[in-house]
């Protein structure tokens, strides 16, 4: 969740960083399940995690377009799933 600001292009810049650090984390993680009061339940896999990032970036994709497109252009790069990119 990304709390209201008054002026998102001051701030996403930093969302942008902060989701390329989440990504680049999903992508040193070993898949999961986890157990949830007492049921296995499967983790998130690496192209839900980019799926949901990109998602995001691309909702705020108008707040600053050159850090959205610096973002995208870094996820695409270093993505190691064709189907995603």
């Amino acid at each position: 969740m990304i709390p209201h600001f008054d002026e998102l292009s001051a701030v996403a810049p930093e969302i942008h960083r902060a989701l390329l650090a989440a990504a680049e984390f999903a992508r040193k993680t070993p898949l999961r399940k986890r157990d949830i009061g007492g049921y296995k339940v499967d983790g998130r896999t690496l192209e839900d995690v980019t799926r949901s990032i990109v998602q995001i970036v691309s909702d705020l994709r108008f707040a600053d377009v050159e850090s959205t497109l610096d973002t995208l252009i870094a996820l695409y790069s270093t993505e190691p799933s064709r189907g995603i990119r």
